[in-house]
């Protein structure tokens, strides 16, 4: 059985063990490592013996030597007898007849098999049999958007009950720039930072506590944009077109300097007094070229900039069969070429 993107994610949280075993895979292997560890940690909940509980074989050896999971099933754990799981990583067709004896023969009272594994194509016979088999479970893993209730759902379990729109929003952003487990750790941070404050989590609450996690290669390329340097942003997409950069982070921090450039740049009593409401606070030499750019670009402009920005970025996520890179660069250079104020 395969379970979809959110049933995955919930499984992860709350999994059960009434099925023989469930393949977890993925092209992100902190992300496939991280869902694993999660079922791990829920399936051994309050056992201080958990580590005795789980059994480890690795894929490689698995596929040298079948029996070795028929063996691991069958052995009886002295110390742990009951609840046993068997923890089998980086596995590839080579072990699927082994898996699927063990599946077949499974009976109560046998080990829960965790089996992980990197990118698998439909046509992976491993993943048809952890699909098509009635006592198994599949779950890809990809990097997709959390939603916001999903995000609520995180915090909340954090301890923090009480956040705004604008919170969620960046913590949404953010979430697409973390691993999951640098995630969870922004959000206990962040309930530790709110403990004596009865108010609701702000966005600039977030962004004091956050780690700065932006590649250097896209905060030189946005301060290009935001410079309005067109022969410097040619020269970083350059730069990044080898790499196999990602679109999204560049939209997300595209997004995130433009929309704090139009928050000085339509403070009422100018961009120096915007600048010193912000938080975490700016100094020295970058607050001075945030100042600038806000008179610069002004309110219109940054609206206008924040808008094609945004709108590339649903493009970009809406699967649609466009040059992702290629499409971000020609719209950064419109914004750059653009007359402003």
């Amino acid at each position: 059985m395969k379970l979809t993107a959110k049933e995955a994610r919930d499984y992860f949280r709350k999994p059960r063990s009434e099925k023989a075993a469930i393949l977890i895979y993925g092209p992100d292997a902190m992300l496939v490592a991280h869902a694993r560890e999660a079922t791990l940690k829920a399936l051994t909940d309050g056992d201080d013996r958990a580590d005795l509980r789980i059994d480890r074989i690795q894929g490689k050896d698995l596929g040298r030597n079948p029996h070795a999971l028929e063996v691991a099933a069958k052995s009886q754990g002295f110390f742990a007898p009951e609840g046993r799981l068997i923890r089998i990583d980086e596995v590839g067709d080579a072990s699927v007849e082994a898996l699927r004896n063990a599946i077949d023969g499974h009976a109560p009272g046998d080990p829960f098999l965790v089996v992980t594994a990197g990118n698998l194509r439909a046509s992976s016979k491993l993943r048809k049999l952890f699909e098509s088999h009635g006592n198994a479970l599949s779950a890809p893993v990809y990097s997709a958007s959390l939603a916001p209730s999903e995000m609520r759902r995180m915090a909340s379990d954090a301890g923090l009950n009480d956040l705004s729109e604008e919170a969620v929003q960046e913590l949404l952003e953010r979430g697409e720039e973390l691993p999951p487990v640098v995630l969870e750790q922004l959000l206990r941070n962040l309930a530790l930072f709110k403990m004596d404050d009865s108010g609701p989590v702000s966005r600039d609450d977030v962004r004091a506590v956050a780690p700065e996690t932006v590649d250097g290669s896209i905060e030189n390329l946005i301060e290009q944009v935001a410079e309005r340097q067109v022969e410097g942003i040619c020269r970083a997409f350059r730069s990044l077109s080898g790499r196999n950069q990602n679109a999204v982070p560049i939209l997300i921090h595209a997004n995130r300097v433009f929309r704090t450039i139009l928050q000085v740049a339509s403070d009422p009593s100018g961009p120096n007094q915007g600048i010193a409401r912000l938080k975490p606070p700016v100094f020295g030499k970058k607050r001075d070229n945030l100042v600038r750019q806000a008179r610069v670009w002004g309110v219109a402009g940054s609206e206008a900039a924040l808008q094609e920005i945004l709108e590339t970025d649903r493009l970009v996520r809406s699967g649609a069969r466009v040059p992702q890179l290629a499409t971000v660069e020609r719209v950064l250079l419109r914004i750059a070429k653009k007359r402003v104020n």
